[in-house]
């Protein structure tokens, strides 16, 4: 048997369905199911947990036994759920503490954002990556997801040891990445382009790289301890920094949503070639107990404070803190794609 309401097997003996809630029998009351993270379709399931390519003593995953136990240390391998409805929504999940989620919102018919996020061998740290295509350009969301697969590979394959000249040559390869995307025939618009946030945490010590306006933040147990790392490529903190204008005044702009540089094939008014973008490079050691969160501006647009970021921290894991921060979003009209990571090295 099948549920009329959203085709999961069911059981005869069953009152309502256990997918979505829906009532099996006539003389069933009505119940309001628990959201779930994203909607489930026939064609569309929840994909089962798989296992990290490598273990953290770097053995390969040739070296994983049946029950997913490294044949060389003895350790179990990370388990990475990646919970997928297509672009629309996904949910990557390393143990419980690594995690990464992009949503379409309720106003953009696709999901221009991307993210990745994935663990060093030996277990020594990490790299995340979030990127967020520009709606004005063509293939947006091919440029997001370009990007955050260049960058992830080049930090994997460099990180060490952790520093600027490697977060630059990164972000160097996701820009070459992304300038090779061609230009759907009789598109309109820019060419592919997209903003970049990235991280590369070894220990402690991390790494950050940005071209645009995706930031990162890093998230204490309290409002004291929450604070924007990142610094805009964009027109109000250019009038701003130079003292052409007010915050307020700028904020209020037409122009306040433009950013000054992206990755992407760009041109000048004259049709030559733009220059590659120059990323803003930061390092820093987060302090013990601190999350480290990158994110889209489908997000960060809705908090005026760092501060306001602390309340989410306070749910019981980060799965459920990640997903707070994508309902809060979309609780506020939702009307730009909305990404969030969050890790934290301790």
């Amino acid at each position: 048997m099948q549920c009329e309401s959203c085709g999961e097997a069911i059981e005869p003996e069953h009152r309502f369905c256990e997918s979505c809630g829906h009532p099996l029998i006539e003389s069933a009351v009505a119940v309001t199911p628990a959201p779930a993270p994203f909607a489930k379709t026939d064609k569309e399931k929840e994909p089962e947990p798989t296992y990290a390519s490598s273990c953290r003593c770097g053995a390969q995953s040739d070296a994983r036994d049946a029950d997913g136990y490294c044949s060389v240390c003895g350790l179990k391998f990370d388990i990475v759920t990646v919970a997928s409805a297509g672009r629309n929504h996904r949910e990557t999940i390393l143990n419980n503490t690594f995690v990464a989620i992009t949503d379409i919102g309720k106003r953009h018919h696709t999901n221009q954002d991307d993210t990745g996020i994935s663990l060093l061998p030996e277990g020594t740290g990490a790299t995340i990556a979030v990127c967020d295509g520009l709606s004005s350009s063509c293939a947006a969301e091919a440029a997001s997801e370009v990007a955050v697969a260049a960058i992830l590979d080049a930090l994997i394959k460099h990180a060490a040891p952790s520093d600027a000249s490697v977060m630059r040559a990164a972000i160097s390869c996701a820009q070459a990445a992304v300038c090779t995307i061609p230009s759907p025939q009789g598109a309109i618009g820019e060419p592919p382009a997209t903003t970049v946030v990235a991280a590369l945490v070894n220990g402690n010590h991390a790494v950050l790289g940005w071209v645009g306006d995706s930031r990162a933040y890093l998230v204490g147990p309290s409002a004291d301890d929450c604070r924007l790392l990142t610094h805009d490529h964009s027109w109000v903190n250019t009038v701003v920094d130079s003292g052409e204008m007010t915050e307020a005044d700028a904020l209020a702009s037409p122009f306040a949503h433009a950013i000054t540089q992206c990755l992407g094939p760009l041109t000048e008014e004259d049709g030559s070639r733009s220059p590659d973008p120059v990323p803003s490079i930061l390092e820093l050691d987060i302090p013990a107990g601190t999350t480290l969160m990158l994110c889209s501006d489908g997000f960060w647009n809705f908090l005026s404070d760092p501060a306001q970021i602390a309340p989410f921290m306070q749910a019981p894991d980060f799965i459920t803190a990640a997903r707070q921060m994508i309902d809060y979003a979309n609780g506020k009209g939702g009307r730009d794609n909305i990404t969030v990571a969050l890790y934290c090295p301790n």
